[in-house]
């Protein structure tokens, strides 16, 4: 006589079929990690220290020279607004009319530190209109005359300004237009 089998259910539809745990060999025991595995987060670590440290300095650097650059650019942008204001006031004054340190001042109002830069009106009229400006952390004097050109003045030699942003490397490239003056 034949056993009979018990039938199989077929699972729910929509349910996952029932695996049968399986005898199998027994998992081999783990080995140690290896020495570059434990060392692994601590040299990350010191990598990571290595380039903060290297490249810190160069940060601060970069940082010094982006405000020094500002400092230029705040004198720069003052002198640009002043002969735009100027250019207005002789406009609706009248061309002998003096741009006086007054006026400059209220051409100014608006200015973000304006308090930062000194200005000085060498001549206010039109025709031979000349303002110079200096920030009152740094020695570089800016001018502009009666045309909207600036210049770099380097000890009387005037150098034109042809950007309004620039960095300390703009400044010393022309500084080096002009002769050296000296002893």
């Amino acid at each position: 006589m034949a056993e009979e089998k018990p039938e199989k259910k077929a699972p729910a539809k929509g349910q996952p079929k029932r695996r049968k745990k399986r005898p199998g060999k027994p998992l081999p025991p783990r080995k140690p990690p290896s020495i570059l595995v434990r060392i692994r987060p601590w040299l990350i670590g010191v990598v990571i220290l290595v380039v903060v440290f290297l490249t810190y300095p160069s940060g601060v650097e970069r940082s010094k020279q982006k405000a020094l650059g500002d400092k230029y650019n705040l004198s720069l942008s003052a002198l640009d607004k002043i002969h735009l204001g100027c250019k207005v006031f002789w406009r609706e004054k009248g061309n002998y009319n003096s741009c006086s340190q007054s006026i400059v001042e209220e051409i100014l109002g608006s200015l973000k530190n304006k308090e930062d830069v000194e200005i000085t009106v060498v001549e206010g009229r039109s025709h031979k209109f000349t303002v110079r400006a200096k920030h009152r952390e740094d020695d570089k004097i800016f001018q502009v005359d009666k045309e909207g050109k600036i210049s770099l003045d380097v000890n009387g030699c005037l150098v034109e300004v042809r950007y309004l942003e620039l960095t300390p490397e703009d400044v010393k490239a022309l500084e080096s237009k002009c002769p050296a003056t000296g002893p």
